[in-house]
């Protein structure tokens, strides 16, 4: 299994539309197994991160905040999705694989921030 991070180094990312990359861990029987980092897009298409995680075998996304379009094309896509992480990286996949990550009802608010969303 593959678990995506939205990462900006060591931290998971804010806004998952803004990472700087996604850790991507692959699990197995409840190690991380590998780690490749996947640089986010520096131009981006409405609804092309989710699709480009998919095609890279991902099925868990854990992220800080998102946009409802990017996690409504995730929940489509049959991946799931942890929102409202903050903290280290590792802590966000150890506490998924210790079964204990919380998805947390957040969302990017456009009139809050738009300058921030990016989707």
């Amino acid at each position: 299994m593959i678990v995506a991070v939205a990462s900006d180094g060591v931290n998971v990312s804010n806004h998952f539309g803004h990472c700087k990359y996604f850790a991507l861990f692959t699990i197995e029987e409840d190690a991380v197994s590998h780690l490749e980092l996947m640089k986010n897009p520096e131009v981006h298409v409405h609804g092309q991160l989710p699709t480009l995680l998919k095609e890279h075998g991902v099925e868990v996304i854990i992220t800080g905040t998102i946009g409802e379009h990017a996690s409504s094309l995730i929940k489509q896509k049959n991946m799931r999705l942890y929102k409202g992480f903050q903290g280290a990286v590792q802590d966000a996949i150890d506490a998924w694989i210790d079964g204990a990550l919380q998805d947390e009802e957040v969302s990017c608010n456009h009139d809050q921030h738009q300058s921030e969303c990016n989707h």
